[in-house]
This record gives structure tokens, C-alpha cells and sequence, in this order.
């Protein structure tokens, strides 16, 4: 498997994908399979974010809040950010697994349905 960067392009993202999934044997899913897999991921991914909504109206209360609890609502808030990007994460490689199980090609896909939006009268 390729190094992870921080300049990966989609294309490079799917190698990444079907090198770890073949590695693991889950290249075995169909993609309505991994699309569970995803929708899954995708709830993580809302948990996570009605978590930091919740904690950041905590801290939007700081006048009532002393100091040790404020600084213990900045860290959780951050773990929960962390997590937050994690789970992102996963949904983006389930998105890319669903994808290269169809047999799409991805950033062809991207780019085609970018073009569209450009042209497409947004109500």
C-alpha cells in the first residue's frame, strides 16, 4: 500500500481503498453491502457533530461555567472534533469503496457532476 499524504487526489484515495480493502478480504462486499457500511459511518459522523453542538453551547454559557470546567469543555471539544474527523474519514472511504464496487470511475464522476452544478440554476 502507498503512504497516505496530504496532497492525495481521489484517484489515489480509491488505490488506497481497494488496497486496504483487499488486504482485509472485504473486497468481497457488493456495494449495497458497503453501503450499509457507509450509512452507518454516516451516523457516527452526525453523533459526533450533535456531540460538539452540545458541547459548544456549554461553553457558549462560560459566564456560568468556572474555569477547570471550561478548560475540561475546550479538550472534550477537541477529542470530539478529532473523532469527528475520523469518522469523516471513514465515511469518505466508504463513499470511494461503494464507488470502485460499482466500477465507477470516481473522479470522472466528480468531475462530471461538478461541471453540471456550474451550469445548473440553483433555486
Amino acid at each position: 500500500m502507498q503512504p497516505v499524504n496530504d496532497d492525495m487526489t481521489l484517484g489515489e484515495v480509491k488505490t488506497y481503498v481497494k488496497a486496504l480493502f483487499e488486504k482485509n478480504g472485504w473486497d468481497t462486499l457488493g456495494p449495497d453491502s458497503q453501503a450499509l457500511y457507509l450509512t452507518a459511518e454516516i451516523g457516527e459522523l452526525c453523533q459526533r457533530l450533535i456531540e460538539l453542538k452540545y458541547v459548544e453551547h456549554e461553553l457558549n454559557l462560560l459566564d456560568y461555567v468556572d474555569e477547570g470546567k471550561r478548560k475540561m469543555l475546550e479538550a472534550k471539544h477537541e477529542q470530539i472534533r478529532h473523532k469527528a474527523g475520523e469518522e469523516l474519514s471513514d465515511v469518505l472511504w466508504n463513499t470511494v469503496a461503494v464507488g470502485w464496487l460499482l466500477g465507477l470511475d470516481i473522479p470522472a464522476a466528480a468531475r462530471a457532476k461538478m461541471s453540471a452544478d456550474l451550469e445548473r440554476e440553483w433555486d
